[in-house]
């Protein structure tokens, strides 16, 4: 009976299981899964382009889609290729991509971030120069002191050093030339201005419109929230400072600044000596007054130059002292106002100072933006000596058959020993020759000879002025010197080779004349003449040999700045035709001229209004456009390549611009 049992449990068992494996099973459809995408980064105006992928386990057939697509964005359904040139600011946008079998589908959303693309370094510069759309700009020579402005004392004679250019506070050591960074000042144009010792290790300066507190270890405070530019220090910490035409004093941070006086149109500088008189110079209108402690004004000077800041400053003794700028230093009775000129310093082209201090030894120290030196003077001894030899800009700049740029150095009395620099397209140097006088002006013939300017002075003498050419071998031969004694004596200053002739032209400053300068050394003089008497002339030719010229009228040169100049072309007799007038409405100096290969004409100079350091191109019809008016403090000369590149010297180095 169990055995019976067993066998049917066993028959209905395996029909079970028969009927089971007979039983059809259903299809059962997988979802697609699509390959990670990830988040992407692009730089605006760049494309960014990708392909997306997904597999199917079921071998399915696949259709992929993308949607909340940017404006400009494409998404190929057949290739799967998504591609996208953002135009937009930069920001984060969300895109989805997604892919279906026929009834199941995987998505994905991802993050494109659009961001500013980093700036090429050219691309930067000629930005920050104010060139147009499409120019670049590099500096294929750069001085390590940057256009030095200001200059303050510590209480432990260390110097305080402010860059126009280079934008740093510098601490200086004065004994062995030692630089050290106390802070960086803000990049952007005229935001920061003079500087004032807090007669310990720190200084005082207006940034952005604050009188700021930098100290000596670097730490910025903002000490009072006021434009007034910091000029002195009265015996209980009181700050005297000046606006463009008002004179006022900040007694402390927790008061409001005082009107001392006003009246003024462009003041510049301000000092007080022991007895609370204050000394105020007015670039403007050429004019140092004195303020006295009752705030009555007295008209001290109105003899001084308008062309440069007038800077003032008192040594030790209680002798106070005026800077013009232009190689002008004099003494001060601060009774009578007389101005006792030194005449055994400055009145060169090497020397041009915008400020000074004294140390407690009595020596002054003087800053000279143009030329990137830091100068020592011991008025007692009369004697000048480098601190610093920073370099850099010159008015002797031409470019040679090779290729490369060629750059005198104009460091004249007391200095010399001047080299000229032969620069490659990549930035290397060399010396091409050595040991020469101040060098004024250089200029290329087409075999490869070079015609050198130089000028030459030895302490109270009235120097002399030579001509040289230097061969594509280095051989320096002097074809022409004179002294200025000497009956007959030339000043020579700028000089220009004609393509065509081969024979040098150059003006004669000392006798207002064109002279020719064959490679023997002869001397001719020329037939042509200036629209007025002129004081200073820039020369250079065009490719047909046409000679081009800029002119300034000696009339009011020396206290200027509104003074006529012109740029002018000569004809077959030499007579003047004036191309472009630089002067009626009181716009522009014109400090160097070039004539490029093609024949355009480019100036460099500075707009009188702002005092922007600016560069044009001008038409053959005399149309002056503006191409930057953002270049470093006293762009000097300028030349032009055969491929229209064009060089310029500067406070802060030897710039190449190009498009």
């Amino acid at each position: 009976m169990r055995i019976l049992f067993f066998i049917a449990i066993l028959l209905i068992l395996i029909v079970f299981i028969s009927g089971c494996a007979e039983k059809p099973v259903e299809n059962i459809n997988n979802p697609p899964v699509l390959n990670p995408i990830g988040n992407k980064i692009v730089n605006k105006e760049d494309t960014v382009t990708f392909t997306i992928n997904a597999s199917d386990p079921d071998n399915d057939s696949l259709t992929y889609s993308a949607s909340n697509l940017p404006g400009n964005a494409t998404f190929n359904t057949v290739t799967q290729t998504f591609s996208w040139t953002p135009t937009y600011a930069e920001g984060s946008y969300q895109v989805t991509f997604a892919v279906n079998d026929g009834s199941l589908s995987d998505n994905e959303s991802i993050t494109i971030i659009v961001k500013k693309p980093v700036e090429k370094p050219e691309k930067a510069l000629a930005a920050e120069l104010g060139l147009p759309e499409g120019y670049n700009a590099e500096f294929l020579l750069k001085p390590g002191l940057l256009s030095p402005l200001f200059i303050a004392a510590t209480s432990d004679d260390q110097l305080l050093v402010a860059e126009h250019y280079g934008n740093r506070l510098l601490r200086i050591n004065p004994l062995t030339a030692e630089i050290e960074v106390l802070y960086n000042l803000p990049r952007e144009r005229n935001v920061w201005n003079a500087l004032l010792s807090d007669g310990a290790d720190g200084a005082y300066m207006q940034i952005m419109c604050q009188i700021v507190h930098i100290s000596g270890n670097g730490t910025y405070t903002v000490y009072y929230p006021h434009c007034m530019n910091p000029a002195a220090l009265g015996p209980n910490g009181e700050i005297y400072g000046y606006t463009k035409s008002d004179v006022l004093v900040l007694q402390s941070k927790d008061e409001e600044p005082k009107t001392i006086a006003t009246g003024f149109s462009t003041i510049t500088d301000l000092v007080r000596d022991k007895e609370g008189n204050l000394y105020v110079s007015d670039w403007d209108l050429g004019t140092i007054t004195r303020i006295k402690p009752d705030g009555t004004k007295q008209l001290l000077s109105s003899a001084l130059n308008q062309k440069d800041p007038i800077e003032l400053g008192f040594a030790p003794d209680g002798t106070l002292y005026a800077d013009e700028g232009i190689g002008k230093f004099s003494q001060i009775d601060t009774n009578s106002g007389t101005l006792n000129k030194i005449n055994w310093f400055g009145g060169t082209d090497s020397i041009h100072p915008t400020d000074f201090t004294f140390l407690s030894n009595g020596k002054a120290y003087f800053v000279d933006p143009t030329h990137n030196n830091i100068m020592r003077v011991d008025l007692q001894k009369e004697e000048v000596e480098l601190v610093i030899r920073g370099g850099g800009n010159s008015r002797a700049l031409d470019v040679g058959p090779d290729g490369a740029v060629y750059i005198g150095e104009s460091n004249g009395y007391p200095f010399y020993s001047s080299k000229i620099l032969r620069i490659q397209p990549d930035g290397s140097s060399e010396v091409y020759a050595e040991n020469l006088d101040a060098i004024i002006d250089l200029s290329f013939a087409l075999n490869g000879n070079m015609f050198v300017v130089t000028r030459y002075r030895r302490g109270m003498e009235c120097g002399g002025s030579s001509v040289l050419l230097v061969t594509p071998e280095h051989e320096v031969r002097t074809l022409k010197s004179w002294n200025c004694l000497d009956p007959g004596a030339r000043g020579l200053w700028s000089i220009s080779v004609d393509p065509k002739t081969g024979l040098a032209v150059a003006y004669d400053e000392g006798n207002s004349e064109l002279v020719s300068v064959d490679e023997n050394g002869d001397i001719a003089v020329l037939p042509n003449s200036f629209s007025f008497d002129t004081k200073s002339v820039y020369l250079d030719h065009a490719p047909d040999g046409t000679l081009y010229a800029t002119e300034t009228n000696k009339k009011n040169f020396e206290t200027g700045p509104l003074v006529e100049r012109n740029i002018i072309r000569f004809d077959d007799n030499g007579n003047p035709k004036i191309v472009a007038d630089f002067n009626h409405i009181g716009c522009c100096t014109t400090e160097n001229i070039a004539i490029s290969p093609n024949g355009t004409i480019y100036v460099i100079g500075y707009k009188l209004e702002g005092n922007d350091m600016s560069l044009w191109r001008v038409t053959n019809e005399g149309e002056k456009i503006l191409l930057s008016d953002k270049l470093p403090i006293d762009p000097l000369a300028i030349a032009i390549d055969v491929e229209d590149n064009i060089y310029l010297t500067s406070s802060a180095g030897l710039l190449k611009i190009w498009k």
